[in-house]
């Protein structure tokens, strides 16, 4: 019934030198990987089989069988905890160093984070204080109007007049009028002893048509009251701010697409060593300004960024004699030059805010006044975001930066009425600047955080 004879059987005595075998091997291995494992098992599992078989087919004791396979049990067991705490003690350092690393990336993270939600707010709130100066300038009575089309989907009508550059009248046929009224002039001589219907002849006419309402465009703009004329009449109401004239033939252009008409203006002077330059910015230039500013100055302006708040600051003496004097102190400078703009441009927001507010309130100087106080800190309030609930701003640098602002602006004045010998607008100023110093950080506290 045995399948083996009994040469061919292990003895007793076998099985317990290949036990003792393998737990010597296992002492000397320090590392296990998967190899080794599966070697052991095997080993392990013909050991074992190798026991029961000699068991089942001698006569052996039980107990003693038993105390073998106890024995390399146990002896397993104390393997795997020795082979456990020898590999925690390897990975063990390098596992405190990762975390040290990972902690260290993750508060770099959280900072740059940080850092990051912050100047995103902030240029949100920049942008929104930008629209809402934009809004209060929209909001304001359009004193100054654009010639809107009278054209209806079926018909167009011809009711638009140009002035003319002599006697600043408005002329539906200006060409015939030039010919009839001035043709003693210089500019008109030439065009008309050009050839009829020539186009040296038109472009004459042109130019003088375009300068007679680019004249007429600047007195408008300078006052601030009535009706410009642009090249193109436009499809809907649109603003002042929205039109720029060109340098070469003067002629009022949609600032946005002025960029498109410089490159095909007939009238255009193609120098020898062009110099690239903004068309919007250079504009800009021939537009109507204090003429008392220096032309440092004029080139800080220029830099500007052409809209409702650079016409403001154009228009306003007190906002330009703040920029002059900025300029002469240390405008050469490259970098005190953006300053001296964010400067008067922050005003020009604020002074569009303040009419919003107050009817009354057309130029920067009316708002230096003890009356006009109240009306400054509303707009400051609005101008940078304060939330009354919180008594926190969006931008607080920019209230700290409008009170500097605010106290030079109020020098200025009192050095004209001293000069001026006006005594009321030397109390004036003097009020406005004690009132400054007494309430305003009451009601606009320095120390404020972002919200």
């Amino acid at each position: 019934m045995l399948s083996k004879s009994v040469e061919e059987r292990p003895t007793i005595e076998e099985g317990l030198q290949a036990v003792k075998s393998f737990d010597h091997q296992s002492d000397q291995i320090g590392t296990t990987d998967s190899y080794s494992n599966k070697n052991r098992n095997k080993d392990r599992v013909h050991t074992e089989n190798c026991i029961h078989q000699a068991k089942d087919e001698m006569d052996v004791p039980e107990n003693l069988c038993s105390d073998v396979t106890n024995s390399y049990s146990h002896t397993k067991e104390e393997l795997s905890e020795c082979e456990m705490s020898n590999t925690e003690q390897q990975i063990y350092p390098f596992l405190e160093t990762s975390e040290k690393e990972e902690k260290a990336k993750q508060a770099q993270w959280k900072v740059a984070e940080e850092k990051a939600i912050q100047g995103k707010l902030l240029t949100k709130a920049r942008m929104e204080l930008n629209e809402y100066a934009q809004g209060c300038a929209s909001l304001q009575p359009n004193v100054i109007k654009v010639k809107v089309s009278s054209n209806t989907p079926r018909q167009r009508i011809y009711d638009k007049k140009n002035f003319c550059l002599y006697c600043e009248k408005p002329y539906a046929k200006i060409t015939r009028h030039l010919i009839q009224k001035h043709s003693g002039e210089v500019e008109v001589a030439k065009a008309l002893s050009c050839k009829q219907d020539s186009t040296k002849r038109n472009l004459f006419l042109t130019k003088i048509r375009n300068m007679g309402n680019y004249h007429h465009n600047s007195s408008v703009l300078s006052s601030g009251k009535g009706e410009i004329i642009p090249k193109r009449q436009a499809t809907s109401v649109s603003t002042a701010t929205d039109y720029l004239p060109c340098k070469f033939c003067f002629a009022m252009y949609i600032k946005t697409d002025l960029w498109k008409h410089h490159k095909r203006c007939k009238l255009q002077v193609k120098d020898k060593m062009p110099v690239k330059q903004k068309v919007q910015a250079s504009c800009s230039l021939l537009l109507p300004m204090d003429s008392t500013i220096s032309s440092g100055l004029q080139k800080v302006i220029e830099d500007m960024t052409f809209d409702d708040i650079t016409q403001v600051v154009k228009s306003d003496p007190l906002i330009l004699s703040l920029g002059e004097r900025m300029f002469l102190k240390n405008g050469e400078v490259g970098r005190h030059r953006a300053d001296i703009r964010n400067r008067m441009r922050e005003l020009a927001r604020l002074l569009l805010v303040a009419r919003a507010i107050d009817k009354d309130v057309v130029a920067l100087k009316d708002l230096i006044n003890p009356v006009k106080f109240n009306t400054v800190l509303e707009a400051v309030k609005k101008m940078t975001g304060f939330d009354s609930s919180t008594n926190q701003f969006s931008v607080p640098s920019t209230a700290l930066k409008l009170r500097r602002s605010f106290v030079k602006v109020s020098y200025i004045l009192q050095g004209e009425a001293l000069r001026q010998e006006d005594d009321a607008l030397k109390g004036r100023a003097e009020h406005f600047s004690k009132l400054i110093e007494l309430e305003w950080t009451i009601h606009v506290p320095f120390k404020n955080k972002l919200m």
